[in-house]
C-alpha cells in the first residue's frame, strides 16, 4: 500500500509546472522515503517539495528556461566568438549556482586544471548550467563532457549546447543517491552537491569519492549561503569532508577561490 500511495504523491508532485520535468525516479524514490516518515499525504507531500526545493528549486527562478533557450536561439556557430561568449554568460548568470562563480571562472578553472592537467574526459555531477563554461577551460580541444543532473530541461539545454558547438550530445539525468555513474573519467566534477547529497544519505558522499572510476575528484563546497551569509560553512565543511576522507585518500590541492572552497583529490 505504502508503494502505491508514494507513486500517487509522485504523480501528484509530477504535475506541478515547479517539478514537471525532474528525473521521475529520483522523485518516486523521495516520495517512498518521505512516505515512511509522516502519517498523512499532506505533510509527506510538503517534505518530498521541501527536499526538491533545496536541491534544484532555490537555484532556478520560473522563467529560467524559457529565457535561456531564447538566448541560446541566437547562439549558432556562425556568429562571432565574443557575441556567442556574451550569449553564453547571459545564460550562465540565470542559475544561482554558475551567477555566483561568474566574478572567479577563469581563475577558479586555471587553478583545477593547472593540478589536474589535460583531460579527454569529464563526468560533471549535478552540472546545472556548468557545461556552458566550457570556453573559460585553459585548456582546448576534444572533451567528452558526461553532463549529470536531475532536470530534463538542463540536460536538454547542455545537449543543445553540445550539439552547436560539435561535441557529443552525453549530457542526461541520474539519480547519484541511487546509482553510481557507470563512466570513467580523467576528472569528476562535484561542484557544490555534497550538502545536498549528505542532507538525503547520510555516508553517500564517501561512497560516491570511493567508487567513482576517475583519476581526479574536483569537490567545491559554498563558503556562503545563497543569501550571502558565512555562517562558519567554510570551517564546518572542511572538518566534515576531510573527516570523510579518513586519511583514505590524499588531497592534491585545497583552496578557496571566491566563494568556494576547492578540494583536488587524486585518486590513483
Amino acid at each position: 500500500m505504502s508503494l502505491y500511495e508514494a507513486v500517487n504523491i509522485c504523480e501528484e508532485i509530477l504535475t506541478s509546472k515547479k517539478y514537471a520535468t525532474l528525473y521521475k525516479p529520483m522523485v518516486l524514490r523521495i516520495c517512498e522515503e518521505e512516505y515512511k516518515k509522516y502519517s498523512n499525504n499532506k505533510n509527506r507531500i510538503k517534505a518530498v517539495k521541501n527536499i526538491l526545493h533545496a536541491m534544484y528549486g532555490a537555484y532556478i527562478s520560473a522563467d529560467t528556461y524559457k529565457k535561456a533557450n531564447k538566448l541560446m536561439d541566437s547562439f549558432t556557430i556562425e556568429r562571432q566568438e565574443t557575441e556567442r561568449q556574451e550569449i553564453l554568460n547571459q545564460v550562465l548568470h540565470l542559475h544561482a549556482s554558475t551567477r555566483e562563480r561568474m566574478q572567479y571562472l577563469s581563475m577558479f578553472y586555471d587553478y583545477i586544471f593547472d593540478i589536474v592537467g589535460e583531460v579527454k574526459s569529464i563526468v560533471d555531477i549535478g552540472c546545472g548550467f556548468n557545461p556552458l563554461t566550457l570556453s573559460y577551460f585553459p585548456q582546448k580541444g576534444d572533451i567528452k563532457y558526461h553532463a549529470l543532473d536531475i532536470d530534463e530541461r538542463i540536460a536538454e539545454l547542455n545537449n543543445r549546447y553540445f550539439s552547436t558547438v560539435g561535441m557529443p550530445s552525453l549530457a542526461r539525468c541520474v539519480d547519484i543517491i541511487a546509482e553510481i555513474p557507470n563512466t570513467s573519467a580523467d576528472v569528476t566534477f562535484l561542484f557544490k552537491v555534497l550538502p545536498l547529497i549528505d542532507r538525503q544519505s547520510k555516508n553517500r558522499s564517501a561512497q560516491l569519492i570511493r567508487k567513482i572510476d576517475t583519476q581526479y575528484l574536483v569537490i567545491t563546497y559554498p563558503t556562503k549561503s545563497l543569501t550571502g551569509k558565512e555562517k562558519g560553512m567554510k570551517s564546518f565543511y572542511a572538518a566534515a569532508f576531510e573527516d570523510v576522507l579518513g586519511g583514505s585518500l590524499s588531497i592534491a590541492a585545497k583552496k578557496q577561490i571566491g566563494d568556494e572552497l576547492v578540494y583536488v583529490i587524486n585518486k590513483r
